[in-house]
């Protein structure tokens, strides 16, 4: 098969390299509005050739867009004469507003997906093919999409190493909301808090590996993280809400001495352990 591939950067170019770890792609094409990252993914043989997407439409088998939610409605609203035989998967970090742009005319044709991957870098670079194998790619399946065009999209996830889960798309800005939005708004945060009360001179001989996890999400790109909160503001800030009943408990409990109640409150945290093995 012939892919195109809009957006060049860690998703992008990490599904281009799975693709071809896996021999699925007889050709990929790229397509990126940084012409740096077009040029990137040409040297590090991410993709074989540098295209258009109205060359994409014509020429490929599968149009995949790996970019920011509001430049995938954009693309899909402005995609004309769509052959039937095109396979169309946004990689897009929410769902509800793609959902609703999707056009009628290739409605069947279109997979919204979400891989649940990513690093904290960006760019061609950052992109590798160990990124996606093993990690969940969640389709929002809908019986608006046609079963050959689904199917396809799911034989090349499962061809390279993905595990497929599948949910409504309110379902899914709901869930990410919390396993990755809210993450993301706590370590944003405290990179902020400690960057305000901190000599910077201090901050790097004493940051351990606790401070350094936490605040790894705090370097990813805030274009593409301010985009996400926006198409995800209900609920990132009811999450946010329930995040600080929480830490009112935590803090609470420590004011008042009461040492059993923030053992029972860390001792709950601990569930973790035995889901996550």
């Amino acid at each position: 098969m012939t892919f195109g591939i809009v957006g060049l950067g860690l998703i992008g170019g990490s599904f281009a390299l799975s693709l071809k770890q896996n021999a699925l792609a007889n050709q990929i094409l790229g397509f990126d509005n940084n012409e740096l990252h077009v040029q990137q993914a040409l040297d590090l043989n991410i993709i074989d050739q540098a295209s258009s997407i109205d060359e994409m439409i014509k020429l490929c088998d599968v149009l995949v867009l790996a970019i920011p939610v509001r430049s995938i409605v954009a693309v899909l609203k402005a995609l004309k004469n769509v052959p039937e035989k095109l396979t169309i998967i946004e990689f897009g970090s929410t769902k509800n507003s793609i959902i609703a742009a999707i056009p009628k005319s290739f409605k069947a044709q279109c997979i919204p997906s979400h891989p649940m991957a990513g690093t904290e870098y960006t760019g061609p670079t950052a992109a590798f093919a160990a990124l996606l194998p093993n990690k969940v790619m969640v389709i929002c399946q809908s019986q608006d999409i046609a079963l050959r065009h689904l199917q396809r999209a799911k034989t090349i996830y499962e061809k390279i190493g993905m595990k497929i889960f599948t949910m409504k798309g309110d379902d899914h800005d709901l869930h990410v909301g919390f396993i990755s939005h809210l993450p993301h708004v706590m370590s944003f945060t405290l990179a902020n808090v400690v960057l305000a009360r901190e000599d910077k001179e201090h901050i790097l001989p004493l940051a351990a590996s606790g401070f350094r996890d936490m605040s790894r999400l705090a370097k990813s790109s805030p274009q593409m993280w301010s985009d996400i909160f926006r198409e995800n503001k209900t609920h990132v800030l009811n999450n946010i809400k329930d995040f600080k009943l929480e830490l009112d408990k935590f803090e609470s409990a420590i004011s008042r001495d009461d040492w059993q109640a923030v053992q029972r409150f860390l001792q709950d945290a601990n569930v973790l352990n035995t889901i996550f093995r």
